[in-house]
């Protein structure tokens, strides 16, 4: 699970439906998740993530970009509304490591 937050990061549910499919229990998934990838980490890497592609999209028009960004996130797993918090709050040039 290591190697999947550093090399492909995707949210916690589906990093849950990966162990799910290689017929992991629900119950050591569960608890591997928890210990190793706690709800606060997820914002980060979301975060993480939507500022690495943003550069992608620099010559996008802002709808178009924020889209993009969303739908990206999205793929990647991330609740929608955490997605577009994050996305917007880049946009808009504040913090989103504040993002509650």
């Amino acid at each position: 699970m290591e190697d999947r937050l550093l090399y492909h990061p995707l949210s916690r549910r589906a990093i849950a439906q990966e162990l799910a499919e290689k017929k992991i229990a629900r119950e050591i998934a569960s608890a591997a998740i928890e210990e190793r990838y706690p709800p606060e980490e997820e914002k980060r890497i979301a975060v993480a993530l939507a500022d690495k592609r943003i550069a992608r999209y620099q010559n996008l028009d802002p709808k178009r970009r924020e889209r993009r960004m969303i739908a990206f996130l999205s793929r990647r797993g991330f609740d929608l509304s955490l997605a577009r918090n994050v996305v917007r709050d880049l946009i808009e040039g504040s913090d989103p490591s504040i993002i509650e």
